[in-house]
């Protein structure tokens, strides 16, 4: 977090400051309302005010905010920036649906031969320092490219009945926050 080099990459682009003391103005970063989103966005336009970029943050309802991003809507390509949830895991082969050229959740359309290639090898090799190195040529270009800027990690609370075993946080090697196939009550 640097503003003063941020403030110079954009003066180094040819970027002028208006009025208002603004390099950049008419961004907007689209959210939804549950969790802390809303906060989170609220902290990115902060931070970008800071540099001289302006942000304005819109908080929707899921279902609004979904047809805002999600290419179902027809509108894809339409908004500056949005903050996403979901969970990447527990095998980094999954990162392909955020920045597969034909991940589900790839909202912003990224689109990079060579990543798709590792992640597709990534996903039939078994030797994992074999993969581990896949994953980090996919985590250099990602550094380079930027496509997608991870800027918070939560931790979610789930409350359960004693007798309810094999549950997520039991299972963290095997299975995403949310699914519950290996659980059962004994």
């Amino acid at each position: 977090y640097n503003v003063e080099e941020a403030i110079k990459v954009l003066e180094d682009a040819g970027y002028k400051k208006d009025g208002d003391g603004y390099y950049v103005r008419g961004l907007q970063i689209e959210c939804y309302t549950d969790d802390k989103a809303p906060d989170v966005c609220t902290l990115v336009a902060d931070a970008a005010k800071e540099a001289g970029i302006e942000v304005t943050v819109n908080a929707q309802e899921y279902l609004a905010f979904d047809q805002t991003v999600n290419e179902l809507s027809g509108a894809p390509g339409t908004f500056s920036m949005a903050l996403m949830g979901g969970y990447q895991g527990p095998d980094p082969a999954a990162m392909s649906n955020r920045i597969g050229s034909a991940g589900a959740s790839n909202i912003g359309k990224y689109s990079n031969a060579e990543v798709d290639e590792l992640l597709a090898e990534s996903r039939i090799l078994s030797d994992q320092s074999e993969r581990q190195s896949l994953f980090y040529q996919v985590q250099q270009i990602m550094h380079d490219e930027l496509p997608t800027i991870p800027i918070v990690c939560f931790t979610e609370y789930n409350v359960s009945a004693g007798n309810l075993k094999g549950l997520p946080k039991d299972n963290k090697d095997k299975c995403a926050v949310g699914e519950f196939t290996y659980a059962y009550f004994e």
